[in-house]
């Protein structure tokens, strides 16, 4: 489905990934534990939720096709008549634990809605996370959960993928019996969101019960599929990716400064970011350590990069798309990645033709990226 956190309102902050709890506790005609009947078959069935789209799969046997797309369309078309005020008690309290186990009690957990508030202004999408706020879950009333529902969980705003040993005309003959009947709806349209600028540093220091200290730092960058972003993602992999990497030699074998460095660039729909999280040995001092990234990226900035190093990087970029076509289902596999073309471009066939996007990169672009950006 075409709709995240990105599409909430302030005052609905989770309700997409509260959406994903409650799709699994069953429709109309298929009540209960939505697992369980596909379960037994020996399906692997889950789902995710990001800032831009949520993501439900099953895997299963081939000659189980029919019951998967029965299940799918009904939870699409006859959640609500299922759905129940215990229900939505017991999931908002789901809720709320997995926020305590992966941010609250978790360490350096709260870091990533400390940087989403810092990074964007307060009216963007992307100032909050995926989970929410606990706050704004634990408010929902039922009349707002269903009106998300009837917005956003629409054929118009879906897509199918159906991947595997199957037989194409049988497989589109089942989705059409299923999904057919179901109201079209309209397509979400793009949230408006202001331009992601800094215009100084922002200086951030959080103190926490951790044994090692870290640090993060982010620059607002472009957003996935613009031009500038195959450069960018390579530009991280040159400083970071890889035992061979600069920061890796630098900060890791060379000087022991830190246990660990990482550098990635995140495009989103809306906005992108480009970062680098440092952990430190015990005892170094972190402005001596992010001094080493700043000469790094401005040593790149001015002199780029040569053709060894974005050939390595362009390699394993290469790799990577390659080896995500061995796996058919589960998060990233071929029918994940189908799904996710096929929303954002409309254009699944580029699981196949997106590498060639960083193939093309050039030392120059990379140069231009740092200058440009970082």
């Amino acid at each position: 489905y075409h709709v995240g956190s990105k599409n909430e309102e302030r005052r609905q902050r989770g309700f997409a990934h509260l959406f994903e709890h409650l799709m699994f506790e069953g429709s109309e005609h298929y009540p209960g534990d939505f697992f369980k009947p596909l379960q037994r078959l020996g399906a692997n069935v889950n789902g995710s939720t990001s800032s831009d789209r949520t993501n439900y799969f099953e895997d299963l046997p081939a000659a189980h096709l029919e019951l998967a797309l029965a299940m799918e369309s009904d939870r699409m078309g006859h959640l609500l008549p299922a759905l129940s005020d215990s229900k939505i008690r017991i999931q908002k309290d789901v809720v709320k634990n997995e926020y305590r186990q992966n941010y609250a009690n978790r360490p350096y957990g709260q870091v990533w809605q400390v940087l989403a508030e810092a990074l964007y202004p307060p009216n963007h999408p992307y100032s909050w996370m995926t989970i929410g706020v606990m706050e704004d879950v634990e408010a929902a009333s039922r009349e707002e959960i269903e009106s998300f529902f009837r917005k956003y969980y629409l054929p118009s705003n879906a897509s199918l993928a159906l991947v595997g040993d199957l037989d194409e005309d049988r497989a589109l003959a089942l989705a059409e019996l299923y999904f057919r009947d179901l109201g079209g709806g309209l397509r979400s349209l793009r949230p408006w969101a202001p331009k992601v600028q800094l215009d100084t540093d922002r200086n951030l220091i959080m103190r926490d019960r951790v044994e090692l200290e870290r640090v993060y730092a982010v620059w607002p960058t472009v957003c996935q599929f613009h031009q500038d972003e195959p450069a960018l993602c390579l530009l991280a992999d040159i400083l970071a990716s890889g035992k061979s990497s600069r920061l890796y030699q630098e900060l890791v074998v060379a000087r022991e400064l830190v246990q660990d460095v990482t550098v990635y660039q995140s495009g989103r729909e809306l906005a992108g970011a480009f970062g680098a999280v440092l952990t430190l040995r015990p005892g170094r001092d972190r402005d001596t350590a992010f001094a080493h990234v700043e000469r790094a990226i401005e040593s790149i900035a001015r002199h780029g990069v040569s053709a060894q190093e974005l050939e390595r990087v362009q390699t394993r970029k290469v790799a990577s798309f390659i080896y995500a076509l061995d796996n058919i289902g589960g998060f990233g596999g071929v029918a994940d990645r189908l799904n996710a073309y096929n929303i954002f471009l409309g254009d699944p066939a580029r699981i196949t033709s997106d590498v060639e996007r960083f193939q093309a990169v050039t030392p120059e672009q990379i140069q231009q990226a740092a200058q440009t950006y970082v």
